[in-house]
């Protein structure tokens, strides 16, 4: 793979990484349920906005990181491909665990809304599996085209995940479905199999 194709490849994948998972799966569920599934707004709680901006903060900085890389930063190695690779694995995974989510998928929190728990395909295995594949698309930008914005984006990107998790997205999983969460996260990690489980 040519100098410049690492971080053509890297940027293209990262566009339709954007596209898909939020665009296009947004589309999909407006047309199966007539919602969108967006739940992003100014009444949300402090540690919701601040998760989004930086979730969002993260995703431009590497982008713009990806499409402004030096040379020195497009220079193949073996180590490069595996961050493009790591990119396109993200990308499928954040897809498919979209996917398994089915009419639950939200894009935020309403906490007075009561959508079904989804503890199916690749929830099975890990209980926030779209954010552990964004991280993973976050880090293998850094990996593919390494310079300050795609590093600096990465980490913002993995704060605004570990905010969104833990100070918005399982409490109100606590508060919405109870002892069957709670079964649930015992046995199931956090971003990976086995580690984070709520015991």
């Amino acid at each position: 793979m040519a100098n410049r194709a690492i971080a053509r490849v890297a940027l293209v994948l990262q566009a339709i990484y954007i596209g898909l998972t939020f665009g296009w799966r947004s589309w999909l569920q407006y047309r199966a349920t007539g919602d969108t599934g967006f739940r992003l707004s100014r009444a949300a709680p402090p540690a919701a906005r601040a998760a989004s901006a930086l979730i969002l903060a993260g995703a431009v900085t590497g982008l713009v990181g990806t499409a402004g890389a030096t040379p020195s930063a497009r220079r193949f190695s073996a180590t490069r491909v595996l961050g493009v690779t790591g990119i396109a694995a993200g990308l499928a995974g954040t897809y498919r665990a979209q996917l398994d989510m089915g009419r639950s998928w939200r894009i935020g929190v309403d906490a007075a809304e009561r959508t079904e728990l989804v503890t199916n395909g690749l929830f099975q295995y890990a209980r926030n599996p779209i954010f552990s594949f964004m991280t993973a698309v976050g880090l293998s930008s850094a990996v593919a085209t390494p310079n300050r914005a795609t590093v600096v984006g990465a980490a913002l990107l993995a704060a605004g995940v570990e905010v969104q998790v833990r100070l918005v997205e399982e409490p109100y999983l606590r508060e919405a479905h109870g002892e069957a969460y709670a079964a649930y996260a015992a046995t199931t990690g956090r971003f990976v199999p086995q580690i984070g489980a709520l015991r």
